[in-house]
């Protein structure tokens, strides 16, 4: 479990540079090799309580990462949720425009008297449809930034719940390692005093 959570931070911390999943995978292994060699080995091995310390060492580190990347999620998903209302807002009133520049257009009967649209005045018929034009062309990109903006509040979402599970497991992790840490340096006395009494013996 706690190599479940220490994952979620890790994707946190590195998928907002990294495209592939091959990339992300071969990155981790390059920065956790670097960045905790003495939890790791024979050393470890050998020494349980100072393990245990490592380890206390690098879920403090971890929860102190998903903190952040918790933190560094909250603006931009309230960045993303008000560029959705800014564009929903703005397609629908673009919806209405249209419909009205449709009516228009029915209704029209001489193509060259002057039209007049959202208070606006145009020469003729084709002016007003080229209007028309390029408020179809902002339709379509609005639509296409609202299918963006909305997948990356999906996406922002799931991270954000991930690292909210990555945290409780952290916090789970970490709430045990006193009592471990007690028990190792148990054990260790334990195999001090059999060494010395096997050497007396």
């Amino acid at each position: 479990m706690v190599l479940m959570a220490i994952g979620m931070v890790a994707g946190a911390w590195l998928m907002p540079s990294f495209g592939s999943v091959a990339d992300f995978a071969q990155e981790l292994l390059r920065r956790t090799s670097m960045a905790a060699p003495s939890s790791r080995g024979p050393a470890c091995d050998q020494a349980t309580f100072a393990c245990l310390q490592v380890r206390q060492r690098d879920l403090t580190a971890a929860e102190n990462r998903v903190e952040e990347a918790i933190a560094q999620l909250r603006p931009a998903s309230e960045a993303v949720a008000e560029l959705i209302r800014t564009h929903e807002t703005r397609h629908a009133q673009n919806e209405v425009f249209l419909a009205e520049g449709r009516n228009i257009l029915n209704r029209v009967d001489d193509p060259a008297i002057p039209v007049r649209f959202v208070g606006t005045s145009y020469p003729n018929r084709d002016m007003l449809l080229r209007q028309l034009h390029v408020l179809w062309r902002e339709r379509e990109a609005t639509e296409q930034i609202l299918v963006t903006a909305k997948a990356q509040r999906e996406a922002i979402q799931r991270r954000y719940d991930a690292l909210l599970v990555a945290r409780s497991e952290v916090r789970s992790a970490a709430s045990m390692l006193p009592a471990q840490l007690e028990l190792a340096r148990a054990n260790d006395a334990m195999v001090l005093v059999t060494g010395t009494l096997g050497a007396i013996d």
